[in-house]
């Protein structure tokens, strides 16, 4: 990246929505500096009828060596019980409630051990900007324990386990 006479970047930062974690970490180099956030936003049905939700959200971001803002963010809706907040209408919305911050630190770890260097937060990008529902394929939803866990295939696939 050139820069000009006060020594600044001379390009326009773009923004770069990764699709995959896959194409994310292909962006972005182990080394690196990155940013995780998990959010979630209550969105009410406004009707008065039906059920509010929970938007969850997980954000990745990092600067590739093009100085290119890269995101990855995932959206996971969640249904609430009639009135609430916080509480899942059903057992298995509840379990995803439950099991959130389960899955932002497995990504926090994974990243962490493949020699990222993971900080708080997200890069700022213009209201302007939308994000769209990228998938975080290194953890999946497991039926069974009701918790995040890490996707062995894809690990396996990637040379990682």
């Amino acid at each position: 990246m050139s820069e000009n006479q006060d020594g600044l970047p001379s390009q326009k930062t773009h923004v770069i929505h990764a699709a995959t974690f896959s194409s994310f970490v292909e962006e972005i180099l182990p080394g690196s500096t990155v940013r995780l956030a998990g959010w979630s936003e209550y969105k009410p049905c406004g009707t008065g009828i039906g059920l509010d939700w929970r938007i969850y959200t997980l954000g990745l971001s990092g600067v590739n060596l093009d100085g290119d803002i890269v995101m990855l963010t995932t959206h996971v809706p969640v249904q609430l019980s009639y009135g609430e907040r916080w509480k899942g209408s059903t057992p298995d919305a509840q379990a995803v409630i439950d099991a959130w911050p389960g899955m932002e630190q497995l990504v926090r770890d994974f990243l962490e051990g493949d020699g990222y260097l993971v900080r708080d937060g997200i890069h700022a990008i213009s209201r302007d900007l939308t994000t769209f529902n990228g998938t975080f394929e290194v953890v999946r939803w497991d039926k069974e324990s009701r918790c995040y866990v890490y996707d062995e295939a894809w690990c396996a696939d990637e040379a990682i386990v």
